[in-house]
């Protein structure tokens, strides 16, 4: 029997109304631009001589009513988003069953992290990080 491929989930910022409504032409080349236009924003506050501005932000009637649903949509708890989103700024493909090892609180192992990174060096700072968030390893 073959696996289904999960669905790749899409990865979109929204930006709120009123965010950008009131900037000012002379900031477009910059907003419009990469990398903001790729990634986004969520606030934009501006100054011409010293003059600070924000937009009339309209954030959203979602679960979180901060306009923060899209950027914690990587935390989603699933490992097929997590990779999506990996792949996209790693640009580097991943092995779904890696990720899902890790989603699923096993040890990460020094094989692990080499197939995921081979060029990583410096194990002993990886342990130590591992270890300050409480994420069993074997390394």
């Amino acid at each position: 029997m073959e696996r289904k491929k999960n669905p790749k989930p899409e990865l979109k910022q929204v930006i709120f109304n009123g965010v950008l409504d009131s900037l000012p032409e002379e900031f477009n080349e910059f907003i419009y631009g990469e990398p903001v236009k790729s990634i986004g924003t969520t606030f934009c506050i501006w100054s011409i001589q010293n003059d600070w501005k924000i937009g009339d932000i309209k954030l959203p009637n979602d679960n979180y009513k901060d306009g923060s649903s899209d950027l914690l949509q990587l935390l989603d708890g699933h490992a097929v988003t997590y990779k999506t989103c990996a792949e996209e700024y790693y640009e580097q493909e991943f092995k779904i069953e890696l990720i899902e090892s890790v989603f699923a609180g096993n040890p990460i192992s020094k094989e692990l992290v080499l197939e995921l990174n081979s060029e990583i060096e410096n194990f002993e700072a990886l342990k130590t990080e591992l270890e300050e968030i409480g994420f069993e390893n074997t390394l």
